[in-house]
């Protein structure tokens, strides 16, 4: 992008819209349910395939086998994570393999304060829930 074109883009941005955004913000808003889940999955194993989450979550519903249940779910809270900038992945041939970014670390402590705060926000988790004994 040109220096010209750049200061066109910022002429063009409200001031008040150039404010940035906590990071203990967007996780209030997010972490609910699935997405708290994916991340606690995340957080905990480092490294992990987006098959290995869902069959997680295919475990504590007692699904054997291939199964699609829950596959929308765990897609739609990767993106809503992607998107927060809080995970990120590489790829390892076909597969991805997803890890937390910079404000996914920083999101970890956020979460656990969270948790501590108002352990109710663990209400509708499948995973979290069971870690933390609610």
């Amino acid at each position: 992008m040109s220096d010209s074109s750049n200061v066109q883009a910022q002429e063009h941005v409200p001031a008040d819209l150039e404010a940035t955004i906590k990071i203990s913000t967007i996780c209030q808003n997010i972490f609910k349910e699935f997405v708290l889940d994916v991340f606690y999955l995340i957080m905990v194993e480092k490294d992990i395939y987006k098959s290995e989450i869902l069959q997680r979550f295919q475990e504590e519903a007692g699904i054997e086998g291939k199964s699609q249940k829950y596959r929308f779910q765990v897609s739609e809270a990767l993106a809503r994570l992607e998107g927060a900038m809080l995970i990120a992945y590489w790829k390892e041939g076909n597969f991805e393999r997803y890890y937390l970014t910079q404000y996914g670390q920083v999101a970890r402590y956020i979460l656990r304060d969270m948790i501590e705060e108002n352990p109710l926000i663990l209400k509708g988790t499948k995973i979290t829930s069971k870690f933390y004994g609610i």
